[in-house]
């Protein structure tokens, strides 16, 4: 008996063979030029007027919304931050992504980092095994690019999107 598949965005068991989530109706397989935004998330991609303004004045969070979870990853920090998981490292700033099937997911030890200043945010992918994206372009490893609000970021399989939401 073939075993199913597991949808990554609401862990819903399907047949071996859909080709599509019974439960949300994500697709298994991705047209890589094309984002990923299954609708139930979707309004993560609108950013309100209050929140630049938030960002213009300061005080703004950096929140890393995983998908098919309820709250955001809140970073009040700036700098340089690692994300991965059962990260050891006491030199930098990290989120441990263990707890969202990292493992699971293919999401590296130290897979990508962030760089944050009051101007932007920087992703950069830390020669992970199972790549980083952004807006479903794969990153070259090591060479940092720019993310904005609504940005959705792939660690491996693990999606999530960006946002400088107080």
């Amino acid at each position: 008996m073939s075993q199913g598949k597991i949808c990554v965005f609401c862990l819903h068991e399907n047949d071996s063979e859909a080709t599509e989530c019974a439960h949300c109706h994500a697709p298994f397989q991705v047209d890589l030029k094309t984002p990923i935004v299954p609708s139930e998330i979707a309004d993560l991609l609108a950013v309100d007027e209050a929140a630049r303004l938030r960002h213009k004045h300061g005080g703004d969070v950096l929140a890393l919304h995983i998908v098919s979870e309820r709250e955001p990853i809140r970073i009040p920090h700036q700098g340089r931050i690692i994300l991965g998981r059962n990260i050891t490292s006491d030199d930098a700033f990290t989120v441990d992504l263990k707890p969202y099937r990292a493992h699971l997911l293919g999401v590296s030890r130290q897979h990508a980092a962030l760089t944050i200043t009051n101007d932007e945010c920087m992703l950069e992918d830390l020669n992970s095994m199972n790549g980083t994206w952004l807006n479903e372009t794969k990153l070259t490893p090591n060479e940092p690019v720019k993310v904005q609000d609504g940005d959705l970021i792939r660690l491996g399989l693990l999606l999530m999107f960006i946002s400088r939401r107080g």
